[in-house]
C-alpha cells in the first residue's frame, strides 16, 4: 500500500484484522486517500458492532488513517441461529472528508476535517414477512467534522487526542426489515449523531534484538443522541430497531503484545464499556423513566481475549512453513434487557472459549496450503447478545492451491 493510502484487499482476512472480537474474521474493502475515500464493510458477524470497532482500532494501530463512522455499513445478509438468510436489497455509503493537515518537525500533527454523508438504500420486500412484496427506497445527506492530533513523544511513545462529531446512519435491515419476518422494519428511525473524544496511548517499552513489547491504552467518551437499539419480543424473538433518546458511552481499551522476531507472539486486549441510558422521561411524560442512567441492555460491558502464535520453518521439508495460532476469548455476565427487572431469566453468564489454528505451507513456490481449525475447543456454552446458543465445537479442514505464485 502507499503510504497515506488504503489498497483494496479482498483476502478473507489481513494481519491487522485477523483478531477481531470472538475470533472473528472482516472481510474489508478498503479503496481511497487521506483526504477522503469510499468504503465499504462486509461483516461475518453483522449484529456484533464491536467486531468493526477492533478492527478500526487495530488499522489506526498499523498507521493507516479512517474517517468515517465505524458502523456505517451494509449488511447483505441477516444472521439468526447460525443461519444466513437472504436479503433481497442493496445499499451504498459514501463519506466524502475535506482534510487540513498541520505537521510540526515529524512530531505532531494536527488534522481538522468536515463529513458529507450520503446513504441510499433500496430493497424489495415484505416489511411483514408476507408475501406482498413492495419496492422501498431511502436516501439521506448529513454533515459531519471534527479534528485529530498525534503527538510522538521520543522514539517509543505516540499519544492520539481527536474529537468528531460523526452520525450512523441506519441500514435497510433496520428500516425495512428482513422480509422474512424475523426482523421488522422501522421507516421512522432516525440517524444516530454523537460527540466523540478518544485519547489514547501506544508505547513501546522493549524494541531491541527481535524483541518487541507493545503495550497500549485507549480512553473514549461518546455522547449519543437518538442512539440506535435492537430488541426482540420475548414471545415471537421478532427483533426490530428504535431510536432510544440520550445514551452515553465512557470506555477503555488495554493492550499488550510481544513478539520476538517473525518466530513467537503472545498478547492480549481488555475493554470496559459503560454504556448507560440519559433519557430522563418517558416520551411525552414528566415520568422519570426507570432505565434512567441504567446500562444499555444486550451489549457487554467487559471483555477480553488473549492470543500467541509460533512460526516454524522448514518443518519437514525446505522452504515449507508451519503456523499455529491459539486465542481465548472472555465475555463477562451481562443482560440482554434493561436491569431494572431484576430477572435472572435475561442473564448472559460469562463465557469463556478457546480456538486453535493451524496452518501448513509448502511446495516449490509455496504453492500449497493445509490447514485446520477447532474453535471452542472445550465446547462451551456460548450465546449472541440475545441469549441465543451459538455452534458448539467445530472442526475445519481446508486446502489451498494458489495460481499466483
Amino acid at each position: 500500500a502507499l503510504s497515506g493510502c488504503l489498497s483494496y484487499d479482498d483476502s478473507p482476512t489481513t494481519h491487522w484484522n485477523a483478531h477481531s472480537q470472538a475470533g472473528i474474521p472482516v472481510k474489508t474493502r478498503l479503496r481511497g486517500d487521506d483526504s477522503g475515500f469510499r468504503f465499504f464493510f462486509i461483516g461475518t458477524s453483522p449484529s456484533e458492532q464491536t467486531a468493526i470497532d477492533r478492527l478500526y482500532a487495530a488499522a489506526e494501530k498499523e498507521g493507516y488513517k479512517l474517517e468515517g463512522s465505524p458502523y456505517s455499513f451494509q449488511n447483505m445478509y441477516s444472521e439468526t441461529s447460525g443461519f444466513l438468510y437472504p436479503f433481497i436489497g442493496y445499499g451504498y455509503l459514501t463519506v466524502s472528508a475535506d482534510l487540513y493537515k498541520y505537521d510540526y518537525k515529524g512530531k505532531w500533527n494536527t488534522s481538522a476535517f468536515v463529513k458529507h454523508y450520503l446513504n441510499h438504500l433500496e430493497a424489495y420486500l415484505d416489511p411483514n414477512g408476507g408475501i406482498d412484496y413492495q419496492d422501498f427506497s431511502n436516501t439521506t445527506s448529513y454533515w459531519g467534522g471534527g479534528l485529530a492530533s498525534t503527538y510522538f513523544w521520543g522514539q517509543h511513545t505516540q499519544l492520539r487526542l481527536s474529537y468528531e462529531y460523526a452520525l450512523r446512519l441506519p441500514t435497510s435491515r433496520e428500516l425495512f426489515g428482513s422480509g422474512d419476518d424475523i426482523e421488522r422494519g422501522n421507516s421512522d428511525l432516525k440517524p444516530e449523531s454523537s460527540n466523540n473524544i478518544n485519547v489514547s496511548v501506544t508505547t513501546t517499552p522493549i524494541d531491541m534484538n527481535g524483541h518487541r513489547l507493545t503495550v497500549d491504552a485507549a480512553f473514549q467518551y461518546r455522547e449519543i443522541n437518538d442512539y440506535i437499539r435492537r430488541t426482540t419480543n420475548n414471545d415471537s424473538g421478532r427483533a426490530s430497531s428504535q431510536n432510544d433518546g440520550r445514551v452515553r458511552n465512557l470506555g477503555t481499551d488495554w493492550g499488550i503484545r510481544y513478539t520476538w522476531k517473525d518466530i513467537f507472539f503472545i498478547g492480549g486486549n481488555f475493554s470496559y464499556i459503560d454504556m448507560r441510558s440519559l433519557t430522563k422521561y418517558v416520551t411525552g411524560t414528566q415520568q422519570e423513566s426507570k432505565n434512567y442512567k441504567e446500562r444499555i441492555p444486550a451489549i457487554p460491558y467487559m471483555y477480553g481475549n488473549g492470543e500467541a502464535g509460533l512460526t516454524l520453518r522448514n518443518v519437514f521439508m525446505k522452504g515449507a512453513t508451519l503456523d499455529i495460532h491459539y486465542m481465548m476469548n472472555y465475555i463477562q455476565k451481562f443482560s440482554y434487557e434493561w436491569n431494572v427487572y431484576q430477572n435472572e431469566e435475561y442473564d448472559i453468564p460469562t463465557q469463556f472459549s478457546h480456538d486453535l489454528f493451524v496452518s501448513y505451507n509448502f511446495g516449490k513456490k509455496s504453492e500449497f496450503t493445509v490447514s485446520a481449525e477447532c474453535t471452542n475447543i472445550f465446547d462451551a456454552r456460548l450465546y449472541d447478545n440475545f441469549k441465543m446458543q451459538k455452534p458448539g465445537r467445530a472442526f475445519a479442514v481446508k486446502f489451498g492451491y494458489s495460481f499466483m505464485k
